[in-house]
């Protein structure tokens, strides 16, 4: 049986911070599908989350509208008044997760992200509140096992 001074040389000894870096970098491709999910859907919270309210200013939105219809490629979310990137395969291919001691950050290495960011802002490479929460439901109890097993509870 461990005593409350064992226990507590054993979580001084543990760094939660690398534990919660492992634990997204054996998920990050949990992370960047998450991401992905987010840029293709429109969801249905009511408050327009996900690529709606990064979009929804494009500007140049009659070009963009004909350039759908004629190329007769949409994704079901898409209508007149609010854009997609269901189109942009090779930028969702391309989405990356970099992960460190203290913080992580998303990119995507196409070519054409520059110009994604220029025209719909940052905000197509960030989670929206709804996919945060998606993610916490699932790092949180990964990171919790994990940091139970070092404390060896």
């Amino acid at each position: 049986m461990a005593t409350i001074a064992n226990m507590l040389e054993r979580f001084q000894m543990v760094e939660p911070m690398t534990i919660a870096s492992q634990v997204m970098s054996e998920n990050s491709h949990t992370m960047i599908l998450e991401l992905r999910e987010q840029l293709t859907e429109r969801k249905e919270t009511g408050d327009n989350e996900g690529i709606g309210e990064y979009v929804r200013d494009h500007k140049d939105r009659s070009y963009y509208v004909r350039w759908k219809k004629r190329t007769g490629q949409h994704s079901p979310f898409f209508d007149e008044k609010n854009v997609d990137l269901f189109l942009t395969g090779d930028f969702q291919s391309a989405i990356n997760v970099d992960i460190d001691a203290e913080t992580y950050s998303l990119d995507s290495s196409d070519f054409k992200t520059p110009f994604l960011i220029e025209n719909y802002g940052d905000g197509i490479l960030r989670y929206s509140e709804h996919s945060k929460e998606n993610l916490r439901g699932i790092l949180i109890p990964k990171f919790a096992k994990e940091l139970k097993n070092e404390l060896r509870l």
